[in-house]
């Protein structure tokens, strides 16, 4: 065969060359955006639980400092608190959620269902015979409850928190 300066085209070498290295870039760059994905996935879930941690010291700090703790020293699952309006307010870690039980029909879980909430209360004060200033210490373990493991998040709380309205 004669070979003339006219063709055109791509042999197949050359074809194989190029479909190679265009799979093997194609893979770098979805290797790297799958990895930016998870990142993101994983920084949502840290953020979500961060935000669900710190909306339940909140939002128990509140009502604490308002009101009077009624519950006795001791490590518990669950924390009385009688607010102003002599109402009781009952805290309690229950089936991996907080849950607040109130004589108003305000009950329920206080935290979103995608996280698991795991934790305990530490009393020290209450009563008249030790004269300290009344007082609890929440251990909290939020974590989202699904996703790949991955990509799950926790956060390990621990706070004291004092009543305002000391009687001594």
């Amino acid at each position: 065969m004669k070979s003339t300066k006219n063709q055109k085209g791509f042999s197949l070498l050359e074809t194989l060359v190029a479909v190679s290295a265009f799979v093997i870039v194609f893979s770098v760059v979805i290797n790297i955006f799958l990895s930016g994905v998870s990142s993101q996935r994983k920084v949502i879930a840290q953020q979500n639980v961060h935000e669900n941690a710190m909306f339940l010291l909140g939002f128990i700090a509140k009502e604490l400092r308002m009101g009077t703790i009624t519950c006795c020293n001791s490590y518990s699952s669950y924390l009385n608190v009688t607010r102003s309006d002599d109402q009781t307010v009952v805290y309690q870690f229950s089936g991996n959620n907080l849950i607040r039980t109130a004589g108003g029909g305000e009950n329920g879980p206080l935290n979103s269902n995608d996280v698991l909430v795991t934790g305990s209360f530490y009393t020290q004060g209450i009563g008249l015979t030790d004269n300290q200033q009344p007082r609890v210490t929440i251990r909290i373990k939020v974590e989202t409850g699904n996703g790949k493991a991955s990509q799950r998040a926790v956060a390990e709380l621990q706070t004291t928190l004092s009543q305002h309205n000391l009687e001594l």
